[in-house]
């Protein structure tokens, strides 16, 4: 009974994970776009998002006397890095494209 529950417990997630795909990757959003197979396009419009909503995060956390000086410089370094991924990764854009 056990490997029963599982395997439908596995085919209702599954149904799940296929019912909200294309509003969890905005497929349709995409595809209107000319975008639905531009796997690098996608990563970017998604680290993006990532990144306004780190930047207001760090924002908030600048202005907190708790936050140590150290973890604010992590912080920044984070978003430095963060951004130079973003950077090689629209470069691969340009090389492919």
């Amino acid at each position: 009974m056990y490997i029963e529950d599982a395997i439908s417990t596995n085919h209702r997630f599954v149904d799940f994970v296929e019912e909200r795909e294309n509003d969890l990757f905005e497929k349709e959003k995409f595809r209107a776009l000319g975008k639905q197979d531009d796997y690098i396009f996608q990563t970017l419009v998604f680290m993006g998002r990532a990144s306004q909503q780190m930047s207001i995060g760090f924002t908030i956390a600048d202005t907190l006397n708790e936050i140590p000086q150290s973890i604010k410089e992590e912080m920044r370094d984070l978003a430095r890095r963060y951004h130079g991924l973003q950077e090689q990764i629209r470069n691969l854009s340009k090389e492919g494209g």
